[in-house]
C-alpha cells in the first residue's frame, strides 16, 4: 500500500493543478476509496473483506512473539 500511495504522489506532484501551477509537496497522502482510483490507477477494491490478509500477519506476530 505504501509504495502504490508514494507512487501516486509522486504522479500528482509531477501534474499540473486546475489552472496549469505547479502543485506544491506536502505530508498529505491519500488513498481513494472506490469508485475512484489513485494517479497511478491502483485501487483497494480489491482488498474488500480480505480479514485473512491480517488475521494472517496478527497470527505470525503472535507465533514470534511466543519464540521469543
Amino acid at each position: 500500500m505504501a509504495k502504490n500511495v508514494s507512487e501516486a504522489h509522486e504522479l500528482w506532484l509531477s501534474s499540473p493543478g486546475k489552472k496549469g501551477q505547479s502543485h506544491k509537496d506536502n505530508t498529505v497522502r491519500t488513498v481513494h476509496l472506490p469508485p475512484y482510483k489513485s494517479f497511478s490507477g491502483w485501487e483497494i477494491s480489491s482488498y474488500r473483506d480480505k480479514w485473512d490478509l491480517i488475521e494472517k500477519v496478527l497470527n505470525a506476530d503472535q507465533t514470534n512473539a511466543s519464540e521469543m
